[in-house]
C-alpha cells in the first residue's frame, strides 16, 4: 500500500525527559504545552436562542468526529452577546479539547479536534478547552497531530485512571512536556502524514465497498438456498406466495404456527404491544396475533417474521 522504507533515522540523538520517548533527535527541543500554544480552560453555552444578539452553534463533546472534524450541523444553535462571540468564537488553526468526560464508562476526555479553514462559524463550550498555537514555535496542524498521538492519549488515560470522574488534570496537561522541531520540519512531518492518511483512507474506502459487495453476495446465495434448494436443475412449481415466486416442485408451504413443536403462548415484548388476549406486532406489520414459545423469542403469524431466541 505505501512505502516508508525510505525514512531513515537521524544521525544523532539525545536524551529525553519525555515519558515513552527512547531518545529525541539533537536539534528538537522539548517544550510544555503551556510554552507553545496560548490556552483557555472553559468556553461558553450561551443563552437560549432568542435571547442573545446572535444565533450561532456551539460545540460541545459530541460533535468532533475520528479526524478531528467538527460537525457544526449537529451543533445546538444558542444565543451569544457580541462579548461573547469575540472571545469564544473559533478561528481556523483553533485545537479544542474535551476535558470532562462525565462517565467512567466512556472516557472521552483529551479527544481533539481542529478547526479548519472551511469550517463554519461556531462557538466552544465549557466542557471543552481552547488552544491557540504560538505559530513562531509550533504550526496549529503539527501541535494537533501531537496532542492526538499515542503519547498524548497514554498521558491521558493514566491521568484520568485514578481520579472517580475522568476528567483532565488541566494543569498536568498543560505542563506536559511535547516534542518540537524545527518550524520546516514541522510542516514536512504535517505534509506526511497527510499523503499517509490519505493513502490509508483510500484503502478504507475500497475495503468498505469490497465488504459491502460481499455482503450482497451472500445475502443473495442464503435466499437462493433457502428458497430454490441447492440443485439449479431442479423443476420448480408456483408457491402460490407473491414475493417468494417459484419453488421446488417437492417443496412444501406451511404455515409457521405448522412447524412448531410447543405450543404458542402469548407474551409481551419490545416488538409487540399488548391487546386484549393478542399481542400486536409493532415492528412490521400492525398485524394482531404476535406470539411467544420456548423455541422462538417471538414471532408474528400475520407477517410470518420471527426472531429466534
Amino acid at each position: 500500500m505505501m512505502n516508508v522504507a525510505g525514512l531513515l533515522p537521524y544521525p544523532e540523538y539525545k536524551e529525553t525527559t519525555i515519558e515513552w520517548l527512547d531518545g529525541l533527535p539533537s536539534h528538537w527541543n522539548e517544550l510544555s504545552l503551556k510554552r507553545v500554544a496560548f490556552s483557555e480552560n472553559s468556553g461558553c453555552y450561551g443563552s437560549e436562542p432568542e435571547i442573545g444578539a446572535y444565533i450561532l452553534p456551539v460545540a460541545t463533546t459530541a460533535q468532533i468526529d475520528q479526524n478531528g472534524n467538527f460537525a457544526t450541523q449537529r451543533m445546538p444553535l444558542r444565543g451569544f452577546t457580541n462579548q461573547e462571540v469575540l472571545r469564544y468564537g473559533c478561528k481556523a488553526g483553533d485545537i479544542l479539547v474535551v476535558k470532562s468526560s462525565g462517565s467512567a464508562a466512556n472516557v472521552i476526555s483529551g479527544k481533539a479536534g481542529i478547526v479548519r479553514e472551511d469550517t463554519p462559524p461556531f462557538v466552544f463550550s465549557n466542557f471543552l478547552m481552547r488552544f491557540v498555537a504560538r505559530c513562531e514555535l509550533v504550526r496549529p496542524e503539527f501541535l494537533f497531530v501531537v496532542l492526538t498521538s499515542n503519547l498524548t492519549r497514554e498521558r491521558v488515560r493514566r491521568m484520568v485512571s485514578t481520579t472517580t470522574y475522568p476528567n483532565l488534570r488541566v494543569n498536568e496537561y498543560c505542563a506536559a512536556l511535547l516534542p518540537i522541531p524545527p518550524i520546516e520540519e514541522q510542516e514536512g512531518i504535517v505534509r506526511f502524514l497527510g499523503w499517509v492518511n490519505g493513502r490509508i483512507e483510500r484503502t478504507i474506502r475500497l475495503k468498505r465497498r469490497t465488504i459491502a459487495l460481499l455482503n450482497e453476495q451472500k445475502q443473495a446465495i442464503i435466499h437462493r438456498a433457502v428458497t430454490r434448494g441447492l440443485d439449479g436443475d431442479a423443476p420448480l412449481r408456483p408457491s402460490g406466495i407473491p414475493w417468494l415466486g417459484d419453488i421446488p416442485a417437492h417443496w412444501e408451504v406451511r404455515r409457521l404456527k405448522h412447524l412448531l413443536k410447543d405450543k404458542l403462548t402469548y407474551g409481551a415484548n419490545e416488538a409487540a404491544e399488548f391487546s386484549g388476549r393478542h399481542f400486536i406486532c409493532k415492528k412490521w406489520c400492525n398485524g394482531w396475533q404476535g406470539f411467544y414459545c420456548r423455541r422462538i423469542n417471538w414471532g408474528c403469524l400475520s407477517c410470518g417474521l420471527f426472531n429466534p431466541c
